[in-house]
């Protein structure tokens, strides 16, 4: 994509959630076992050949990805959108809300 708009970057991450109040033991387990499996030489040579570089994180590290992610998300939509793009999801949301306002009348 940065070959046709110049500047133009795009980063993916994957990390597993856990419902709040998730105890610290089992946070804990969970994340030793995901690193231990993404740390495998096997894991990485795949992830390598699809290009992504894996990352291992605690729990402390996703959640500063998260609200980086969330930032950046934030801040790129105003870019995107003052190129005249819209979401299409909001179309669909407006599109719902005038047919339901239609139904009503």
């Amino acid at each position: 994509m940065a070959e046709t708009v110049p500047g133009y970057e795009a980063t993916i991450w994957l990390g597993v959630m856990a419902p709040k109040g998730t105890p610290k033991d089992v946070i804990a387990f969970l994340n030793r076992s995901i690193n231990k499996v993404i740390s495998l030489p096997a894991v990485k040579e795949v992830w390598l050949t699809q290009g992504a570089d894996p990352l291992v994180k605690d729990a402390g590290g996703i959640r500063c990805l998260s609200e980086e992610g969330h930032r950046e998300v934030a801040e790129g939509g105003q870019g995107v959108r003052s190129q005249g793009a819209v979401n299409p999801h909001d179309s669909l949301q407006r599109t719902q809300r005038t047919a339901q306002a239609g139904d009503r009348r």
